[in-house]
């Protein structure tokens, strides 16, 4: 990664600067990647920026809905986020997006489907008190890409000031390698374009222009132009130093490497010698006297939310808690907890089937903690599940596979709920399988 000065219509700086970022969770039998990413910036003469982000997903996999979260504080000051509206790029049609705040962070959500497909979403929203004008240079310090994204393939970012800033147009990037940047002979826009971003890796942009275009913001005191220019030098020399050390851990490790080569080789024969001992001894698989191909009836009377945890040497997949969730609802069902019934809802044209959940007489009292009447105990993990669909996503006794959808698919940290539950859940069905 490299500061590289260009030159296109004017005197244009292109700068970058290593940023820490922490990659997102996922799941591992599905993965995406971002071919291409365009971001167009519109200012405004008052100071805010209408942002138009055009991203496309490669998915390996079925995926049904994505997030975009945009930071609320600056480092110049506070900002405030109008997300306006998310499309198909391709159709222009409309998705069902849901609002929401986390921390710092205003969050956009909304809804597809797609699975093993290319698919490219228009995210638009206004970002007011985007830019900072002083006496003698306003400023735009975006965060045009967060730490919480996979592997970008190209990036493309246009910037469109509110008339040419004839007098002053320097562009700073923070974040990838060496890119382009070209300047309109006018200095109406200027666009950079860089490859290749690895996952969490922040990328910032910085316009310093002339203050007079923004003859509606608000000056400001505590900075100008000479001001600004010198916490870029400062960037740039931290940028150097995290180099040079990363040059010197590289060096480290290749004779760490090497040594752990070696020892790992040592290793390795005398872990082979000592396997070869112990398979001679009890590598043989035990003869259970058993000749059938296959079982016509599960072999033991066990619920079957267990079966994940059964399913593996090592404990329950993640991906397979789901069918154990869905499971345990359908047996309690059976059990006499709760009914399921299926209605239609929408207009007289527009009509959409949809799953109602009710508790029984039974089921309310499993869920207040009591087991009277039950054909059998309820595990922990069906009891969490009646908790999660009726208390968490639903009035108590009541519920929908909307609300349960959506009580999954809410945030929790890093995480949604579901991926929570899941995860914890799976661990316990496994000591509670081995305790059994």
């Amino acid at each position: 990664m490299r500061a590289i000065v260009m030159r296109t219509g004017g005197a244009i700086l292109l700068a970058a600067a290593a940023c820490a970022a922490t990659p997102a969770a996922s799941w591992s039998d599905k993965s995406y990647f971002h071919p291409d990413i365009a971001v167009t910036i519109a200012l405004t003469p008052g100071g805010a920026a209408d942002v138009e982000e055009i991203r496309s997903y490669r998915f390996d996999g079925s995926f049904s809905w994505a997030y975009l979260k945009k930071a609320v504080e600056g480092q110049y000051g506070r900002y405030r986020i109008e997300y306006l509206d998310v499309s198909d790029a391709e159709t222009g049609e409309r998705l069902p997006a849901e609002l929401s705040r986390e921390g710092g962070y205003e969050i956009v959500t909304w809804r597809y489907s797609a699975k093993d497909e290319t698919r490219r979403f228009r995210i638009r929203y206004r970002v007011h008190d985007a830019v900072q004008r002083y006496g003698d240079a306003a400023q735009l310090y975006w965060k045009v890409i967060g730490e919480e994204h996979e592997r970008i393939s190209r990036l493309s970012v246009t910037l469109r000031p509110p008339a040419p800033s004839a007098s002053l147009l320097k562009v700073f990037v923070h974040g990838p390698g060496a890119g382009e940047l070209d300047i309109a002979d006018d200095r109406s826009s200027a666009s950079v374009r860089v490859g290749e971003i690895e996952r969490g890796r922040l990328v910032e942009i910085r316009a310093l222009m002339d203050p007079s275009i923004f003859h509606e913001t608000p000056a400001r005191g505590g900075e100008s132009h000479a001001s600004l220019l010198e916490d870029e030098r400062r960037i740039t020399e931290q940028w150097r130093m995290e180099q040079e050390r990363r040059i010197e851990r590289s060096r480290r490790r290749g004779k760490e490497l090497a040594a752990a080569m070696i020892i790992g080789a040592a290793s390795v024969l005398a872990l082979a010698a000592v396997f070869a001992r112990f398979f001679g001894e009890y590598g043989r698989e035990y003869d259970a006297g058993y000749a059938h191909r296959y079982e016509r009836q599960p072999p033991r009377d066990i619920p079957p939310c267990y079966i994940p945890a059964i399913m593996t040497q090592s404990g329950a997949r993640i991906e397979q808690m789901g069918k154990a969730f869905v499971a345990s609802l359908l047996e309690c069902a059976r059990l006499g907890c709760l009914e399921i019934r299926e209605r239609e809802k929408g207009s007289l044209i527009f009509k959409k089937k949809e799953l109602e959940y009710e508790l029984t007489g039974l089921g309310r009292k499993v869920v207040a903690g009591g087991e009277e009447g039950l054909p059998r105990p309820l595990t922990f993990f069906e009891r969490d599940v009646l908790e999660a669909v009726f208390v968490e996503a639903g009035d108590g006794s009541k519920t929908t596979g909307e609300e349960i959808r959506k009580w999954a698919a809410e945030r929790a940290g890093s995480r949604t709920n579901f991926y929570q539950f899941v995860e914890e859940g799976g661990k316990r069905l496994r000591r509670e399988l081995e305790r059994l």
